[in-house]
Formats: C-alpha cells, structure tokens, sequence
C-alpha cells in the first residue's frame, strides 16, 4: 500500500512529490513504533562491539608528500581493535593532495569490502548543509538571524516566548527534541495532544497504520507537532540542548520563503555549484547505487544486524541526506575557504553558542556546525553524524586547507571513540605531514 503524504492541511502548500524528496512506501515496517511514524530521532542501542573478519586497508593516494602508511594504519585500527567497526572509510584534503582509503567490510553478507567511493547516510552532518542555506537566505535579505521564527511560519510554535531562527540553528530554542531532552518518551502519547484537529487525526492515522506494520511518513509538520506538545526544556536563549526538531523547524522556514522543497534549494545552492554529483536527500528507505551497510548489535546476541534501511521516514534538514566521502570533504573545503558564504555570514556560523561543548569531541556549537578538539591545535570545525548504524564524522580546518572524512559502518560506545579519536588524527597526520615536506624542502 503507497501513501501519497503531501503538506498537510496548515503547511507551507509546498509538494514533495519530486525526486530527492521523501515520500511514503510500501515496505513492511514490523514492530516499528510511532516513531516511524513521527519521524522522530531515536536513541540508538549501544551494545558492546563484535569480532569479524577484518580487511587490510588499502588507499588511493594523488601525492607522495600525504603520509599514506600512517593514514592506512589508522583505518586498519579502526576494524581490527577490539569493539572496532566492521569497516571504515578516509578521506582526507590538503594543499599536498588528496588521499582516501578504507579498511574491513561495506557489507558482511557478501563480503564485498569497503571502498572510499561508497554512499552512505551523513546522518546530523545534514545540519551543516541546511544552515548553509539559511545563512545564503539571510545574505539575501530575505529573513533575519534574529527574526522570530513566528514572522515565517506563523502559528507552528505553541510558546509565548519568540523563538528566533539564530536559537534553532545554535540549538538554543529550548524545543523538546525526542533521544535528547530530558523526558524523551515514545512520542504515541503525544498524538492526542496535537493541537491543530487536522495534524491529530493525520497523525492517528499513521500510528493506525505503523501499528499493522506498514512503512508511513511523517511530515516534519506531524513531528513538530507531536514535539511541540511538550513544555519548553528552558526559556530561549537561556540553555543549551540538541535539538533535532529545531531543524525540522528550519525545514519549514527554508521551504516557506523559498516556495520549493527542501531538497530543491540543497541541489541550486549546493550541489551543483560545488558538482557534487552523488548527495541528494532520499525518496525511500533505499541508498541508490554502490553503498555501504550499517549495523548495530542485536540486544539478545551482540551480533550485527544489517540496519542499512532501518530508518524513520521523515528525516529532512536535520539528518536525511545521503552523500559519499568526497563530496562531504567538497562541501566543507568550500564553505571554510568561503565559498558558499560572505565572511561576515561564516564568522556568524562560526561563533559558538554559550554552554554548547558537546563532551571530549566538540568543544563548542555554532550555526549548524561544530567546534571540534584536535591534538595538534588547529582551528577545527566540522559535524559528527549517527544514523541507524553510520557512525561518520568531516572535520577541516578554520580556513578548509584541511579536511578529513571518517565514515564507520557499527554503532556502539567503541566506535563513537574510535571516530572521536581518529577524525582529527587524520586531519593533524594530513597538516604535521605538509609542514613536514615544507621544512624539508626550505619552504615556511
């Protein structure tokens, strides 16, 4: 059974019946909750790693001066230390070249290894790219940082307090956001509580659906709705809390003023001007072409469970594109060496929000866009991003000299360190290797 979900009754009238956007599908969904549903982000089991059989990496290099045996050992550790991933891609820009390489398996069923080539979901690194936009619409004058959202998208928030579209980018807003704020529930209890009659019933007719097991969509509508259900975690302005329903927020923010998709405004802004050929945000649970598989533990038997399509539909600005390492590594060189924003807009994006450090990884929070810690003291910037499985990490220097990918295909505590630890060791191996080859050949 196909459900053709457009904008539901309240919305911006913008249809998402064109390619790159997600559309509802047939497929069984078994033992899914509303979440499915609601398109809400939730809480992936973090089990402790298995054993497989690992792969010896192997690279594709384009300059001698790229320290490629260092870089092939990091990803060889990535899957063959113990709880490692079950593969591992690198990708890594600098002004001596480029290097990319991968190590272990893409998928475990038909061994087929893991290449540096594959698709994968960028999860929450989404984020970057839809503050891109956002940051472009504000050049244009067409909205302002510090305009309340309720000046584009009247009646969508509840709250007396203005929430403006600088506190949903720099997560500030205060907005309840299912896995992360305090209280996070199974979001089914909030359907009767949905203000607007034709969301409740839109969303009871999902959870009808989800419940007999069938593949439904959420608009971000339905999850702004259900989210928004919920009390404020803290006046705006006043705290700090990732918030993946900020950017469903800006979801529709972007498709208001715009007039057109979410996915539209990514491929004029974006992706073609940067040729980046193989991101798009997906129309199914499907990764077109070669790709790679995520995993996670089984939570009875540790084993890993193929969770390549095991994703909420309804994943939009805030963690729905799929992309592959080069072209992420494309997106961040641009938008640090200033191509894709005015300076006085990306020093905007780069000034980070009080209270914003994300634990040992990320020392702070922007405008979609993290402030990341490095062992070898560059100015570092970039997103981490989880989904169902991929565990990836772009991390580049404050002027996009340097840029590194790490992309795991295993979700648990083990390889969220291994990615903490390694990303910003391929950005330094990359930075100590250049100034190495300038020292030796009399240069700076």
């Amino acid at each position: 059974m196909r459900g053709d979900l457009r904008r539901s009754k309240g919305g911006s009238g913008v249809k998402r019946r064109e390619e790159g956007d997600l559309v509802s599908v047939g497929s069984p969904a078994r033992g899914k909750r509303l979440v499915r549903a609601l398109g809400a982000i939730t809480a992936l089991v973090m089990l402790a790693g298995c054993s497989i059989g690992q792969q010896a990496a192997t690279s594709d290099r384009s300059n001698d001066q790229l320290p490629e045996g260092q870089m092939n050992a990091l990803l060889k550790d990535a899957v063959t230390q113990p709880g490692g991933s079950i593969g591992a891609i690198g990708y890594v820009i600098s002004p001596k070249g480029m290097w990319q390489g991968s190590s272990g398996l893409a998928e475990i069923t038909t061994g087929e290894p893991m290449t540096p080539a594959l698709a994968y979901r960028i999860g929450s690194t989404t984020k970057t790219f839809t503050a891109v936009v956002v940051l472009q619409l504000v050049g244009e004058g067409r909205l302002g940082l510090d305009d309340p959202v309720s000046r584009y998208v009247p009646g969508l928030l509840p709250y007396p307090e203005p929430i403006t579209v600088r506190q949903l980018l720099n997560h500030t807003s205060g907005i309840f956001d299912y896995g992360h704020s305090p209280g996070s529930a199974d979001p089914s209890a909030d359907v009767p509580r949905i203000r607007d009659p034709a969301l409740r019933r839109e969303a009871q007719r999902l959870l009808a659906l989800s419940r007999r097991g069938q593949d439904v969509l959420a608009t971000p509508e339905l999850s702004v709705a259900a989210a928004t259900t919920h009390p404020l975690d803290f006046p705006p302005g006043q705290g700090f809390s990732y918030s993946n329903t900020g950017y469903q927020i800006l979801t529709l923010l972007i498709e208001r003023i715009t007039g057109q998709p979410l996915a539209a405004s990514y491929r004029q802004r974006i992706f073609r001007p940067l040729a980046m050929r193989d991101t798009y945000l997906p129309s199914d649970r499907t990764i077109r072409g070669a790709h790679v598989h995520a995993y996670t533990p089984d939570e009875t038997t540790g084993s890993p469970t193929d969770t390549t399509a095991d994703i909420d539909l309804g994943h939009w600005g805030e963690g729905g594109l799929i992309s592959t390492a080069t072209d992420v590594a494309t997106f961040y060189r641009a938008l640090l060496g200033g191509r894709l924003l005015a300076p006085p807009l990306l020093a905007q994006m780069l000034q980070e929000a009080p209270q914003s450090a994300l634990g040992a990884f990320a020392s702070g929070y922007g405008l979609g866009i993290e402030h990341l810690r490095n062992p070898c003291g560059l100015d570092a910037w970039g997103h981490g991003g989880d989904l169902a499985g991929f565990k990836t990490t772009a991390i580049a220097s404050r002027d996009g000299r340097y840029v590194a990918v790490l992309v795991l295909n295993l979700t648990t505590t083990q390889t969220e360190d291994i990615r903490s630890r390694l990303a910003p060791e391929l950005l330094c191996s990359a930075r100590d290797a250049a100034r190495q080859s300038d020292r030796s050949q009399g240069g700076s």
